[in-house]
């Protein structure tokens, strides 16, 4: 099981964020992103809120991720 994409720019999210259990990695849900880097980054980081991401896709390509797959 792949934890970490390897073209992907590792950007850890909070820690106290992370579901305790392992993921079955059974598929993919897509959001947008409206916006820039920073405010989504900055929304990521908030200790009041509960919402986390595994990957940002910024408009030039470039993918960060914020947590591990499993």
């Amino acid at each position: 099981m792949i934890d970490w994409i390897p073209w992907a720019i590792r950007r850890d999210g909070p820690a106290n964020k992370v579901y305790p259990n392992p993921n079955l990695q059974q598929g993919i849900v897509l959001h947008s992103m409206e916006g820039w880097l920073a405010g989504s980054l900055a929304e990521l980081d908030k200790p009041t809120r509960q919402a986390s991401w595994h990957f940002s896709n910024c408009l030039d390509g470039t993918l960060y991720q914020h947590y591990p797959l499993t």
